[in-house]
């Protein structure tokens, strides 16, 4: 709850909605690679496993929602079209699809996450070895996104291309620092839980 205020609700917000790209990068990295894994872990594996089996039905979603193929591409699809030019600026401008956005970038972050840190008896986290395979290729799918942010020859966003300048980036700077922003949070937690995967797989293997 905590990190959820400090990404959503604390100065932080107005900056990124205001001023800075790489602000509102924190805001998602934050949502997106804090918050969503302290909800994973947060949630007693008892409790899912009495919930979802209230309903045969709801036992069936929530196993598809959290099967890898399924959440690995929900979450690769809702972070790289929340950056398309058209729909981040609509977010910027609009308080409605602003919360929509974060709360579609946690929410698929969190089903990212559950194969991986899953406590649940009744819907585990995958296998050590298709750990290592699953998150590799969630690291691969934003290499693209990451491009683009970085290596742009110009502002993709006029929000942040006509803002009141309070720091000493510009524009382009402050963009491509957005995108080195997202890629390392990405690949700090990436690599954690790819070293973690590795060392319980190899201890399995003797």
């Amino acid at each position: 709850v905590v990190s959820f205020y400090v990404a959503v609700g604390s100065p932080l917000d107005a900056a990124g909605e205001n001023f800075l790209f790489s602000a509102h990068m924190v805001q998602h990295n934050i949502l997106m690679y804090v918050t969503a894994v302290l909800t994973v872990l947060a949630i007693p594996g008892w409790f899912v496993d009495a919930f979802i089996f209230r309903s045969p039905r709801l036992f069936r979603l929530f196993r598809f929602l959290v099967q890898p193929l399924f959440a690995g591409f929900a979450f690769t699809f809702a972070f790289s079209v929340w950056h398309f030019p058209v729909l981040y600026e609509a977010a910027l401008h609009n308080k409605m699809w602003h919360m929509v956005e974060h709360l579609t970038m946690w929410g698929t972050s969190v089903l990212m996450l559950w194969p991986l840190l899953s406590r649940s008896v009744r819907l585990p986290k995958i296998n050590w070895g298709v750990q290592i395979l699953y998150i590799f290729l969630l690291m691969v799918v934003q290499i693209p996104l990451f491009g683009i942010l970085t290596f742009s020859p110009e502002v993709l966003y006029p929000t942040y291309e006509l803002a009141p300048r309070i720091t000493f980036l510009d524009p382009l700077a402050d963009q491509v620092l957005g995108g080195l922003l997202m890629k390392v949070a990405n690949m700090l937690l990436s690599l954690f839980l790819m070293g973690r995967a590795f060392y319980h797989w190899n201890l399995e293997q003797h």
